[in-house]
């Protein structure tokens, strides 16, 4: 059971204005109006890469490489250039275990892969809204819910996977295609 869909009634989507006719609503940054289905996808792929990389509540501090050794005139270039090297490879190293993400970060991420930014907009939109309804709060922030001191990976994960029900049910079958003057 997911505590935000199950639960979601017909007249709070009809109170919120969140069915397939709302054009403005499924419409991202672009202007253009954005599939269900791509929403979807990008909720669907924010959960899943929250659970390949576990959920953080919100953004440790970056870890700090070690300190370069001070340069002297006895330091060859190619001494310098393997210090720099190295440094660099910790920092990007791909065998490194993956951090945790928060769910700004989850969604932010999987925009490059799985979406634009007009499915990461619209995607906020549903999972705000739905909050909207879970609460029955008019004023809710996204990610201030996300980051309350209680919340568990468990919610974030119902919370997305609701919104990508929620999207392929109530948003609209297509997108708009702009067409040639």
């Amino acid at each position: 059971m997911n505590i935000f869909y199950d639960d979601l009634p017909e007249a709070a989507v009809t109170e919120l204005g969140l069915g397939k006719t709302m054009t403005t609503f499924w419409s991202g940054p672009s202007g253009e109006t954005v599939a269900g289905e791509a929403v979807a996808d990008h909720l669907t792929a924010a959960a899943d890469l929250l659970t390949d990389t576990g959920w953080t509540r919100t953004t440790p501090p970056a870890p700090q490489p070690a300190p370069l050794p001070a340069l002297d005139e006895a330091t060859s270039v190619r001494e310098m250039l393997s210090t720099i090297y190295n440094v660099l490879r910790t920092l990007v190293d791909e065998e490194q275990p993956k951090a945790p993400q928060t769910l700004s970060s989850a969604i932010c991420r999987t925009q490059q892969t799985h979406g634009d930014p007009d499915t990461a907009w619209v995607g906020q939109a549903v999972l705000t809204a739905i909050l909207r309804a879970h609460t029955r709060s008019l004023h809710v922030s996204l990610y201030a819910w996300a980051e309350k001191q209680h919340r568990s990976q468990d919610q974030i994960a119902q919370l997305l996977l609701a919104g990508a029900a929620f999207a392929r049910r109530y948003g609209p079958d297509t997108t708009d295609t702009p067409t040639a003057a």
